[in-house]
């Protein structure tokens, strides 16, 4: 029996997807959480399925800047809540 690969999302789909998280003014924090946790998730099963070729190798560039991006947006956060700031994402 032959196995079938999975199919991903074209890269340029899920970097507009990126883009939108960073630039929207998405309502709660966990809604945001949330569209970071689905789009890494997306990221990472294709480039672990992808890695051994060269075509995962556009997933895991966009994964580590999706990740650099969260944790800055934490960082912002936590600084905020310590200054006693209501932090809100950037437009």
């Amino acid at each position: 029996m032959s196995e079938v690969a999975p199919s991903f999302r074209p890269i340029e789909a899920i970097e507009r997807d990126f883009v939108e998280v960073r630039t929207a003014t998405l309502p709660p924090q966990p809604a945001l959480d949330n569209k970071f946790e689905r789009l890494w998730d997306e990221l990472n099963g294709a480039a672990a399925h992808l890695l051994p070729d060269e075509s995962g190798m556009p997933y895991l560039a966009l994964l580590r800047l999706l990740q650099d991006e969260f944790d800055r947006l934490k960082r912002n956060r936590y600084l905020a809540k310590l200054s006693g700031i209501r932090w809100e994402p950037r437009a």
